[in-house]
């Protein structure tokens, strides 16, 4: 059986793609769900709108490589039995479904948009270069319109004009949020939107040692 997809730019699903990347560590899939294609794993959620208009999930990175093989040419989606076959005039190319894979969902779906504070990446990614990424314990902390984090050896804190977020743990990860016109609050995620794309970073539960004024 045959499902066909709709018809994009190799170059626009590679950017998406590319987009996926903090998600894709090691083997991660990624799930393609109507017209939107997302990856996870343990720190972060992302979905970006493509408009292929299939549902499988497959190996990211394999995607990757025979996407990089077709420039700019156009192609189209199709889920072939057990292969997700990208098609243009004149090649024809798939990858292993993997049908075994449980798809997670989406963390975002149903949350309350509100406009981001212009500063807050900026204080974000301040703030998750003092983290210690080999340190289980440290991360972004925000709370009370400030973004800080310490790692024992410097500190640093940022108020942020207009932030009004709950006490929040954030991993480093949070700073490979690459735009944010749009933020959310829902339980355990903290969720950023721009131009399609959607990275929801999961928020750990652990107490903070908040830093001297």
């Amino acid at each position: 059986m045959i499902k066909k997809g709709g018809v994009l730019r190799a170059t626009d699903l590679s950017s998406a793609l590319s987009a996926l990347t903090p998600a894709l560590t090691a083997d991660n899939p990624v799930t393609f769900s109507g017209d939107v294609v997302s990856a996870v794993n343990e720190f972060v959620f992302i979905s970006v709108k493509v408009g292929g208009l299939v549902s499988c999930s497959v190996h990211g990175k394999m995607l990757q490589s025979i996407l990089e093989k077709l420039g700019d040419a156009k192609v189209a989606l199709s889920v072939e039995a057990d292969h997700l076959v990208v098609r243009t005039k004149s090649r024809k190319l798939g990858v292993s479904i993997l049908r075994d894979y449980k798809t997670e969902l989406d963390p975002a779906a149903g949350v309350e948009w509100e406009s981001a504070p212009s500063a807050l990446l900026e204080a974000i990614k301040t703030a998750a270069a003092c983290v210690d990424p080999l340190s289980a314990l440290s991360a972004v902390h925000v709370a009370d319109g400030v973004v800080e984090a310490c790692n024992g050896a410097r500190a640093v804190r940022v108020r942020v004009p207009g932030l009004s977020l709950p006490e929040l743990l954030l991993p480093k990860i949070v700073d490979s949020v690459p735009a944010a016109e749009e933020m959310a609050h829902s339980e355990s995620w903290l969720h950023f939107k721009n131009d399609g794309v959607i990275f929801s970073c999961r928020v750990f539960s652990a107490r903070y040692d908040k830093l001297d004024s």
